[in-house]
């Protein structure tokens, strides 16, 4: 078969009839995500509201490794549906990071810019991303 005959190809889908997943397909249809992306974010809205979700469940569900993981998250930041804060100690010191998932960038109050200073960076608690 031909390369152009491939591109015009027809994949159908065949559903089973249960354990379904509701979705918001706006980020399905975001030309800036790659489909590494989009999968992750589908994987993560297919899980229930008050599911924690630790990196390295993310590299352990699929064939990507680390590297493909942490960019795919790198490109949902980039683009505002991922946000993630540190939580400190009394002390100030980080003892880990919690993420939001954003099925809208919109939603999200730090969008795109969180991570770019633009000012003097902070020297009692810096934060590092």
């Amino acid at each position: 078969m031909t390369k152009d005959r491939q591109q015009n190809e027809i994949v159908r889908t065949q559903k089973k009839r249960n354990n379904f997943v509701m979705l918001d397909k706006g980020f399905l249809e975001d030309s800036r995500l790659s489909y590494k992306a989009k999968g992750i974010l589908a994987y993560l809205f297919s899980k229930p509201d008050n599911w924690k979700v630790v990196i390295k469940d993310l590299m352990n569900h699929a064939k990507d490794g680390r590297d493909s993981v942490y960019a795919g998250l790198k490109e949902l930041r980039t683009f505002g549906y991922y946000s993630k804060e540190p939580v400190r100690n009394e002390k100030g010191v980080i003892l880990y990071y919690e993420g939001i998932i954003y099925e809208d960038p919109t939603e999200n109050v730090a969008n795109t810019t969180s991570y770019l200073f633009t000012g003097n960076p902070e020297t009692a608690n810096p934060v590092y991303w």
